[in-house]
């Protein structure tokens, strides 16, 4: 059982408004080999309304989970960097039990627009891969689905190619193999993981992964400008992805324009 539950969080931490596990790292055979005793074996984001206030009591509470720096700073530091650069601060601690744990804490306005916007790509990253609720606000779905979507347009515009064929047909594998490389489109400040735990085998959860997108790819049959773009076949686990300017304006119109310029850069082969 997975120490890290509703009651865990409500009785060791401030007032929390969301927050999830990112338990595709430990349900994957990759993470199963590692040893425990030095990776964390839980990676936990804690949404607050309120950052600095948040940390202020958590210090009080949690003054052992803080670099040694804080102490000295009553976590003025790790607000401070917080809010300059990724909007959002680890700590990591053992329990009494000896399992290593890791939470990220963010603030509410911070992750939601990170979900529709992708202006950090730090928590919405996680939220692209599977991934458990633990303290649930249903103000999160509309924003989620942003954030899914989007996903599903990289997986189209990354596998795309300069062929004349109407369609270009991609394993399920590659098309989420895409989506997960993500993080790496805003460059290696943001890359939350070492390769040896990003590159899990897909393998290992494509039913969560399945779960995940293609309810939300087929909500997109309701959008005025959606003409099956995109259709997954569950037969060869394939998806059928149109080849033309239409589809592609679609899926980039889908994403914010700070994303849209990186993304272009690489469809004219930019990438580094």
């Amino acid at each position: 059982m997975n120490i890290v539950n509703s009651t865990f969080l409500k009785n060791n931490f401030p007032p929390i408004k969301f927050a999830f596990i990112s338990n595709y790292i430990i349900r994957t055979s990759r993470m199963k080999r590692l040893k425990t005793s030095e990776k964390p074996l839980v990676d936990t984001i804690l949404v607050c309304d309120n950052v600095d206030n948040w940390h202020k009591q958590n210090f009080k509470i949690n003054k052992n989970h803080y670099p040694l720096i804080s102490k000295f700073t009553s976590v003025r530091l790790v607000t401070y960097f917080a809010k300059k650069g990724a909007k959002i601060h680890f700590n990591q601690f053992k329990t009494k039990d000896g399992e290593l744990l890791r939470y990220g804490v963010v603030g509410w306005e911070d992750f939601k627009k990170d979900l529709d916007y992708w202006k950090t790509l730090t928590v919405s990253t996680y939220m692209h891969k599977p991934y458990e609720v633990v303290i649930d606000s249903k103000e999160i779905d509309s924003h989620q689905r942003n954030n899914l979507v989007s996903a599903i347009s990289i997986g189209a515009l990354f596998n795309s190619n300069n062929s004349k064929d109407k369609y270009f047909i991609i394993s399920e594998r590659d098309f989420y193999d895409a989506i997960i490389q993500i993080p790496f489109v805003r460059g290696s400040y943001f890359k939350i993981f070492d390769d040896e735990i990003i590159n899990f085998d897909i393998n290992d959860l494509i039913d969560e992964f399945r779960n995940m997108y293609l309810p939300v790819l087929d909500s997109l049959k309701n959008h005025p400008d959606w003409d099956d773009f995109i259709i997954f076949n569950s037969d060869n686990s394939t998806f059928k992805i149109t080849n033309s300017l239409k589809a592609k304006e679609f899926f980039l119109n889908n994403l914010n324009l700070q994303v849209y310029r990186e993304v272009s850069k690489i469809s004219h082969g930019k990438k580094s």
